[in-house]
């Protein structure tokens, strides 16, 4: 399923020391991308407190600026500090939501440069999604075709630092760029893979009676990009029914499984499908249909007596 982008937020600072601002984390993956100011100075990211993992970092050629990439997998939701720790002069910063990111595999590729006329070539597959963070002394650089801007900052007056985002739609490989820097630059750049649902088969229907019934023989063939939280059959009386409709769950991930239904009405035609949950969402089998047995109260019996004659 392809990545989603959530929520963005940003901030600047134009004296030396730590950065910090409020990120409204609204998905499953957070990016932090941090352009800093300042001979030899270094980040490091934490949100709600939590150490952010470093994707990539670049400094220009004069080691005065650098940028950087940082991610977090599952982050905690709602609004929450992204603090930056830095002795840098000069520090600016975005954070972006993404949703249905691959966890546990997420960082595809990576890239970096200080050419004044910069480009990143990154891969990946298509529904990939591409983060770049450029420092440079450019006022405010052009970006690339395809390119949506997060956030432009300008933590000095004649220095700008910008993020940006695009989706992967080819592949091995895709370009992020800038226009020409007019001196120093640090440009990194960083693919994250996109997540997948499980996979899953809708066995058949045996043993159906007037109130029970088993599906026998479903199959999570695949768990997706994480592993199985719930799985089982949906039923209803209409077609495509889904997890908010009448639910029965099997414990168990992956693999073939029986599901053991109760509580049907008799004489009703139900449709019915297999289901598997990761943390990205919920995916169903082929369809189904099967028709509960007739009440044995609810049958009249007509019993005739032979005829005699004489």
């Amino acid at each position: 399923m392809a990545i989603t982008v959530g929520n963005n937020s940003s901030q600047n600072k134009t004296t030396s020391g730590n950065l910090t601002w409020s990120h409204d984390s609204d998905e499953n993956f957070l990016v932090v991308c941090v352009g800093i100011i300042g001979v030899g100075a270094t980040a490091t990211v934490t949100y709600d407190g939590v150490p952010m993992t470093e994707a990539r970092t670049q400094v220009d050629s004069t080691t005065q600026h650098r940028s950087y990439i940082f991610y977090l997998e599952n982050p905690s939701s709602g609004s929450n500090t992204v603090l930056v720790t830095t002795a840098a002069t000069d520090s600016a910063g975005s954070a972006t939501s993404l949703g249905s990111v691959y966890l546990g595999d997420s960082l595809e590729s990576t890239a970096s440069t200080n050419s004044t006329t910069s480009s990143l070539t990154l891969s990946g597959v298509s529904g990939s999604m591409l983060i770049d963070c450029d420092i440079s002394e450019s006022g405010t650089p052009t970006l690339g075709a395809g390119q949506t801007a997060i956030a432009t900052l300008l933590p000095q007056p004649s220095v700008s630092m910008t993020s940006s985002y695009k989706a992967m739609t080819s592949s091995p490989t895709e370009t992020m760029s800038r226009s020409a820097a007019s001196a120093n630059r640090a440009f990194t750049g960083a693919s994250f893979n996109e997540g997948f649902l499980p996979t899953v088969a809708t066995g058949d229907i045996q043993n159906l009676f007037q109130t029970t019934g088993d599906i026998v023989g479903s199959d999570v063939t695949d768990s997706g990009s994480t592993s199985i939280t719930e799985r089982g059959v949906v039923v209803s009386t209409t077609t495509a029914p889904t997890i908010s409709d009448t639910k029965f769950t099997t414990a168990g991930t992956t693999g073939v499984y029986t599901t053991a239904m109760s509580s049907l009405s008799d004489d009703i035609l139900y449709y019915c499908r297999a289901f598997a949950t990761n943390s990205l969402g919920t995916s169903y089998g082929s369809e189904i249909t099967f028709k509960t047995d007739e009440d044995a109260a609810s049958r009249v019996t007509i019993t005739t007596n032979p005829i005699t004659f004489t």
